[in-house]
C-alpha cells in the first residue's frame, strides 16, 4: 500500500464522521406533553413545531388523553401551533325547485357510507370545541408558544384558553372565528 492509498484509508472515515455530524443543526431531540384548553385535555388534532429559523417542521398527533410525542424534534428554539381537526367531508347540497319531488331512496345528511368510521356525538363536540380555538393558535408566528429542545427528552404542555389574555389578538365573535383583516392593513 503506497502512502497515497493509506491517507485515504485513514482520511475517508474521518471524512464520514465528520459528514454525519456530532450535533448540530440536524440534531434531534424528544419533545411531548399535553395540551389542554381552559383546563380540559384536547383530544384531537396535532401539534406542529417549527424551528425559530423556518427551517425544520415536525408535527404529532394529539393522543385520546391530551398527550403529544414528537419523537425528532430538532434541538433548537422553536414555535408551536395547533392544528385543528378537519370536519368531515359534507358534499354540497344541490339546488332543486320547491316543487321538485324527492326520490323515497334518498338519504340526506351527514350520515357516512357504510365502513366509513362513525363519529360519536361526543367527538363530533369534541372536534368543534377544539376548530374554535382562537386561531391565532393555529399558527406558529402568531401563537406565543414558544420553547427551545434541547438534547434528550423535553417535556413542554401547552395551556390554550378560550380567551386569550394577548390585547394585540382580536376578539373572537360570539360562535366563531375573528373576522379576518382587510386587504392592505389590520383590524382596528
Amino acid at each position: 500500500m503506497n502512502t497515497r492509498q493509506l491517507n485515504y484509508f485513514l482520511f475517508l472515515p474521518l471524512l464520514f464522521l465528520l459528514a454525519a455530524g456530532c450535533g448540530g443543526k440536524g440534531s434531534r431531540a424528544q419533545l411531548k406533553g399535553q395540551v389542554t384548553l381552559d383546563g380540559v385535555p384536547v383530544t384531537k388534532g396535532a401539534v406542529r413545531l417549527v424551528t425559530e429559523d423556518g427551517s425544520m417542521t415536525e408535527s404529532a398527533p394529539i393522543g385520546s388523553d391530551g398527550q403529544y410525542l414528537i419523537a425528532k424534534a430538532p434541538v433548537a428554539p422553536a414555535k408551536l401551533a395547533i392544528v385543528p381537526p378537519v370536519a368531515p367531508f359534507q358534499p354540497p347540497m344541490p339546488k332543486l325547485p320547491k316543487d321538485a319531488p324527492v326520490p323515497k331512496d334518498v338519504k340526506f345528511g351527514p350520515e357516512l357510507p357504510p365502513g366509513f368510521p362513525q363519529e360519536s356525538e361526543e367527538d363530533k363536540k369534541e372536534i368543534e370545541r377544539v376548530r374554535n380555538i382562537h386561531p391565532f393558535y393555529t399558527d406558529p408566528d402568531k401563537s406565543e408558544l414558544r420553547t427551545t429542545v434541547e438534547k434528550g427528552e423535553n417535556v413542554y404542555n401547552i395551556q390554550l384558553k378560550s380567551k386569550p389574555e394577548n390585547p394585540n389578538w382580536p376578539k373572537m365573535p360570539p360562535g366563531g372565528r375573528p373576522p379576518m383583516p382587510p386587504p392592505g392593513g389590520p383590524l382596528k
